[in-house]
This record gives structure tokens, C-alpha cells and sequence, in this order.
């Protein structure tokens, strides 16, 4: 998903440079703002994915559940 969200930001970019060097400045601004929402979807991806196999402690994710017994029989 990400890597496809990355393509059209760098055809929106292409867009973008072509139109400014064509001064046709009336496209200019949906191509900023296509490019703004690329950028929201992608830091929104990025910040609220997690991995599945991992559990939520106090300071990050990072205990799985066989390691959290294995710390409770010591």
C-alpha cells in the first residue's frame, strides 16, 4: 500500500513540475493538495500500524507472552 501511495506522489510530482514549467499555475493547487492527502494517508499508516504477534506493554510493544512467563518462573 505504501509503496503504491509513494508512486502516485512521484507522478504527482512529475504533474507538478510539468506544470509549472508550462506555467499552467490553475493545476498547481489540487496537485499540492492530492500530493497533502498522499502524505496524510501514509504517516497514518505508518503511525497506527502494529504488529500482530506483539503485545502492548507500559513502553512499547515489545514482550511477546512466552517471554512474559518466562520472567514470572525466575
Amino acid at each position: 500500500m505504501l509503496v503504491m501511495i509513494n508512486i502516485a506522489q512521484l507522478w504527482i510530482l512529475a504533474a507538478t513540475v510539468d506544470a509549472a514549467l508550462a506555467r499552467n499555475y490553475s493545476v498547481l493547487m489540487p496537485l499540492v493538495i492530492a500530493s497533502g492527502v498522499c502524505l496524510i494517508i501514509t504517516v497514518s499508516i505508518i503511525r497506527w500500524w502494529r504488529p500482530v504477534s506483539r503485545r502492548k506493554t507500559s513502553t512499547g510493544y515489545i514482550r511477546t507472552q512466552s517471554r512474559s512467563n518466562e520472567t514470572e518462573n525466575h
